[in-house]
């Protein structure tokens, strides 16, 4: 049975020490919401990949990558180094760019990848590098099925999540579902809060990542309750603490206050 807390409990993250939040549920179920929720409140750097084009397409709390950061992607994504040292004057380049030469604090940069390209997975992934480079930075990777396959996961995002606490890399990622994933999505995370119910294939997988039964993981999932409010579908959500194997029911997210 999962305990009670509340949501002030759940945010109180501390931005100086590396944090993986791994999410999933159905869409519409908030876990997205959740984890645009931290990002925004994540005082540093932030690189959104905005797969579905849905979390920020106005650039209300995001701004579009410069040229000059779009042509360093490129770059990135052309070499074939295989050692994170070597590049360390492609860095001392990146940095004034990602900065835009000291007229931002800590930016925030959004992508939305096109699906149209042969190559779309290889060149957003190089994204992820500058972001991985650049190190204190919440990188929120919308859609973490298309965007960490399993075997097919491109290097800066597995750089990202096997090394990325060493860079004090925030990490949110949200999909419907924990199968097929890179294991590390699971591996890594400190919090997995999970927003709706899962297929049977899933329960077995989650239940095995968080060393529980499955009977138990189901008595847990049951407590989902979505209802209405206003006239909009909201839902409460259970969060798994890796660190202390505690379970928790949370209640549906308030508006956000924009």
């Amino acid at each position: 049975m999962a305990n009670q807390t509340d949501l002030a409990t759940l945010f109180d993250i501390d931005p100086n020490v590396s944090t993986f939040v791994s999410s999933f549920g159905p869409k519409g179920t908030g876990k997205s919401e959740l984890n645009t929720r931290f990002f925004m409140a994540y005082p540093y750097s932030g690189l959104l990949m905005d797969m579905t084009g849905d979390v920020d397409p106005g650039h209300k709390f995001t701004r579009p990558f410069t040229a000059a950061l779009h042509r360093m992607a490129a770059e990135l994504d052309d070499s074939d180094e295989t050692d994170v040292g070597a590049f360390a004057e492609f860095r001392a380049r990146l940095i004034p760019e990602w900065f835009q030469q000291g007229k931002v604090g800590f930016p925030k940069y959004r992508l939305e990848p096109s699906y149209l390209s042969k190559d779309w997975l290889e060149k957003s992934d190089a994204y992820i590098g500058l972001a991985y480079l650049v190190g204190d930075c919440f990188i929120f990777l919308d859609e973490v099925n298309d965007e960490a396959p399993a075997n097919r996961t491109p290097r800066w995002t597995r750089q990202a999540l096997r090394m990325g606490r060493h860079q004090n890399l925030m990490m949110g990622m949200a999909g419907p579902r924990p199968s097929g994933l890179e294991p590390n999505v699971l591996n890594q995370a400190d919090l997995v809060t999970i927003h709706g119910q899962l297929h049977e294939i899933d329960v077995r997988r989650m239940a095995q990542q968080l060393h529980m039964k499955d009977a138990e993981f189901l008595e847990a999932m049951a407590q989902i309750k979505p209802e209405m409010r206003d006239g909009i579908k909201v839902s409460n959500f259970i969060v798994f603490v890796k660190a202390t194997h505690e379970i928790f029911l949370l209640p549906p997210l308030p508006p956000r206050e924009d």
